[in-house]
C-alpha cells in the first residue's frame, strides 16, 4: 500500500484511470477531462466554498490550502470582478434596488454557469493539470518517457507512481460492491464519476450487472448538489460523445 493515499476523488479518478505500464488512460480524454473537471468542482461544494443553485456555481468567501482548488477559486474571484466593472449602474434610484432580494443579488453577481466552467477545465487539459499538481506533491505520481515509434521522439508521461496507487481507488469500490459496504462522499462521488465516463468497462468489469446497480442505487444517498454535479457531468459526456 502506498504510505500516502488520497481522499480526494479527482485525485482518485485520474488515478483509477490510467496504469503505470501502458502509460496511457484507459478512458477517452473528453470524458475524463469533463469527469476530473466535475470532481473538482464537486470537492470545492464539499469543502463549502462554493454552492450549485439550479446550474449555477456560487462563490463562498474563503481561502483552500489546496493545491488545486484555491487556483479555481481564484479565476472564480477574477471573473466575478470584471463582471462587476462591466456591469453598469442601474437606471433605477437606489431606494428600489434595495428591494431586490439578497439571494437574487447575490446570484446575479457572482454566478457562474456549470456547463461553462465543465467545459472550461475539460478543456486543453487544465482539470487534469491541477490534479496531477497535487498527485505529483503527494508522491502518488512519477514520471516516464516513452517512445511510440522505434525513432520517434521521446515524451515525457505522468503516471502513477506504482501498481498499488493505480489500483488501489477501482479496487475500493470493486469490494464495496461485492460486499454491500457503505460509501463516503468521496467514495460515492468517484463511483459516480467512474460510472458517467465508462471507465466501469475497465476499472470495474469484473463486477456483476447487479453489484454495477447497487453501486448505481447508493448515489441517491449523495446530497442534492452533489447529484445534480453528476447529472451535468452525464450530459456534457452525452454530448461530447455526440459530436
Amino acid at each position: 500500500m502506498p504510505a500516502v493515499e488520497s481522499r480526494r476523488p479527482a485525485d482518485n479518478l485520474w488515478l483509477a484511470a490510467h496504469d503505470n505500464v501502458r502509460f496511457t488512460a484507459t478512458v477517452g480524454a473528453r470524458p475524463l477531462g469533463i469527469g476530473l473537471a466535475a470532481a473538482l468542482i464537486g470537492e470545492l461544494i464539499h469543502d463549502g466554498h462554493v454552492e450549485l443553485q439550479e446550474g449555477e456555481l456560487l462563490r463562498r468567501k474563503g481561502y483552500s490550502d489546496d493545491p488545486a482548488l484555491q487556483p479555481l477559486l481564484d479565476t472564480m474571484q477574477v471573473e466575478e470582478e470584471r463582471r462587476v466593472q462591466a456591469v453598469p449602474a442601474p437606471p433605477w434610484p437606489r431606494p428600489y434596488a434595495a428591494l431586490q432580494s439578497s439571494d437574487e443579488h447575490r446570484h446575479r453577481r457572482h454566478g457562474h454557469d456549470l456547463g461553462e466552467w465543465l467545459s472550461y477545465l475539460a478543456y486543453e487539459g487544465r482539470a487534469q493539470a491541477s490534479v496531477l499538481t497535487r498527485l505529483a506533491r503527494a508522491g502518488l505520481t512519477g514520471t516516464r518517457e516513452h517512445r511510440r515509434l522505434l525513432l520517434g521522439p521521446r515524451t515525457v508521461r505522468p503516471v502513477p507512481r506504482n501498481s498499488t496507487v493505480a489500483g488501489t481507488p477501482a479496487s475500493r469500490l470493486r469490494v464495496a460492491a461485492q460486499r454491500g459496504l457503505r460509501l463516503d462522499w468521496a467514495q460515492l462521488m468517484l463511483a459516480g464519476l467512474v460510472l458517467a465516463t465508462g471507465l466501469h468497462h475497465q476499472a470495474l468489469d469484473s463486477l456483476s450487472h447487479r453489484q454495477l446497480s447497487w453501486l448505481a442505487d447508493e448515489l441517491d444517498r449523495l446530497d442534492g448538489m452533489s447529484r445534480e454535479l453528476l447529472r451535468a457531468a452525464n450530459a456534457a459526456i452525452g454530448e461530447a460523445a455526440m459530436r
